[in-house]
């Protein structure tokens, strides 16, 4: 916990930003003190980005000044922030993969020895002298493409701390991390704040703020609603703040009508020591919740379903016969569709327009005799724009420049446009806003109503019993507990996930 009788090592007033049409930022104030993590969340379009942007010298204030230690501060290109002490951990770590670690920490900063090369030996004693300082221990001799998701963090950490960084912004750093690493991310900065860095936590997930933060500020619409102490707010407080009504109005009410016909059985199916003996049923209407810790198995489940991955033994049923799927492809043709955890790596083509994206999985449709036609993809895509409401100037919009909400809509697009039947939505809210995952889960039930077949994966134990009809936990590759719809909760759920004694069994 900081000291507020310090001094603020950063101080942003009256922070104000438009773009053509849109007040991004208005008046916004943020305090950080030494020592300190101080979150900043908000729903996507509160203001986060723009704000961090500003402060790193990505993009000009248009008024309201910046104080660093009690100075002015003028932070107008990232060198600025830089050299001011100011360092970003980006979500999407720029890194070079086929260097060291000690090459990409270095890199544009080479120290030169004799006859101009490089002198390595230099770069390794103060890369030595850093880890030692902070406890930070990673071999500099590993690529970067060799690393985990948390090993490559820490080197853009090291990174910025090489730059004598006072302030640490850290944008959603644990979006892709598992439990484990999220704790070991949370010990080294816990480590580095005890050392005096300060640092400011951009995230979505709201229950990680009340594990490592200090102080929350609130953003909403651009305005500043709150900064608050952490040991004087509830979760639930902040979420109500950032979307302005209870976060226990953000489950759409679950259908009362009895089960439909079972549309998909999985029999037995093993693949390896990854998944053992799973059977389970989805029926015609239903959202079924499949859930665990990370590393359970659920994704497994939904590649095997999809033809992605061959099961070893057991059967795969759909409308009461046996089905043999081969491929993705195969999967599609007979209504089938995934919505994968990694929408950026295998969801979408961030390069293409919307338009295109949507039309990927049925091409055909809108090519006929192999020339594609592009005012039919093109109002395809707006009927969709308009049904999931995505938030988007047009449908040649580059998915790429859309938020995580809208990129989740635009992959439900495509899934749709095959007149899929059965949805598998794997982690469908990573990564997104609790506005974003309001509107999700709205969508989910209506599909529900209209008698899709939805099989939900996800790790929140509190979105599956507040959105799923009936819920399966998985525990190191099998089956834990079956909960039906008068039993599931998300206490029930997580007991069942963690402990040892679960048993699977149906609910009674």
């Amino acid at each position: 916990m900081t000291d507020s009788s310090l001094q603020n090592i950063l101080e942003m007033r009256g922070i104000t930003k438009t773009f053509p049409g849109v007040i991004a930022l208005d008046k916004v104030d943020l305090e950080i003190a030494p020592g300190e993590v101080h979150a900043v969340v908000g729903e996507n379009g509160a203001g986060k980005s723009t704000l961090m942007k500003i402060l790193s010298g990505a993009y000009p204030r248009d008024s309201g000044s910046i104080m660093l230690d009690g100075k002015p501060a003028n932070i107008e290109s990232p060198a600025d922030a830089i050299r001011q002490g100011i360092g970003i951990v980006y979500q999407d770590l720029p890194l070079v993969p086929a260097l060291t670690v000690l090459a990409n920490i270095n890199l544009g900063r080479e120290q030169s020895g004799a006859l101009g090369r490089i002198d390595r030996a230099a770069h390794l004693a103060r890369y030595q002298r850093l880890c030692d300082s902070f406890g930070i221990h990673l071999d500099p001799r590993l690529r970067i493409r060799d690393l985990t998701v948390a090993e490559r963090q820490l080197v853009e950490i090291l990174k910025v701390l090489d730059r004598d960084a006072q302030v640490i912004v850290m944008d959603e750093p644990t979006a892709t991390l598992d439990q484990n690493a999220k704790e070991a991310l949370f010990q080294t900065v816990r480590r580095l704040q005890a050392g005096g860095k300060s640092f400011i936590f951009i995230t979505h997930f709201i229950d990680e703020i009340f594990e490592i933060a200090d102080r929350v500020t609130i953003l909403k619409d651009g305005l500043r609603v709150d900064t608050l102490d952490i040991d004087k707010t509830t979760p639930e407080a902040v979420v109500a703040m950032m979307i302005g009504h209870s976060p226990r109005d953000m489950f759409p009410e679950k259908s009362v009508a009895g089960e439909g016909q079972a549309v998909l059985e999985l029999r037995g199916i093993d693949v390896g020591a990854r998944i053992r003996d799973i059977s389970l049923t989805l029926h015609k209407g239903e959202i079924l919740g499949l859930t665990g810790l990370v590393g359970s198995g659920c994704s497994d489940i939904a590649h095997v379903i999809i033809g992605n991955l061959h099961a070893d033994g057991g059967e795969i049923w759909l409308d009461g016969e046996p089905a043999r799927i081969d491929s993705p492809y195969d999967a599609i043709q007979r209504g089938i569709c995934l919505l994968p955890s990694d929408r950026k790596g295998l969801g979408l083509i961030l390069e293409f327009e919307l338009a295109r994206n949507i039309s990927l999985s049925s091409i055909a449709d809108v090519s006929p005799r192999g020339i594609i036609q592009f005012a039919r993809e093109r109002q395809i895509a707006q009927e969709y724009i308009e049904q999931l409401r995505i938030v988007t100037p047009s449908a040649r919009q580059r998915v790429r420049n859309l938020s995580g909400g809208n990129q989740q809509k635009v992959v439900l697009a495509r899934m749709l446009n095959t007149n899929a039947r059965i949805l598998i939505l794997d982690e469908p809210t990573q990564g997104i806003d609790v506005r974003a995952k309001e509107e999700i889960f709205a969508l989910m039930r209506q599909l529900a109503d209209q008698g899709k077949a939805i099989l939900f994966i996800s790790s929140e134990f509190k979105e599956v019993a507040g959105v799923a009809d009936r819920g399966i936990v998985l525990r190191d590759g099998a089956i834990a507990a079956e909960l039906d719809r008068e039993d599931i909760s998300e206490a029930r759920l997580v007991s069942a996930a963690t402990s040892r004694a679960a048993t699977a069994t149906t609910a009674s």
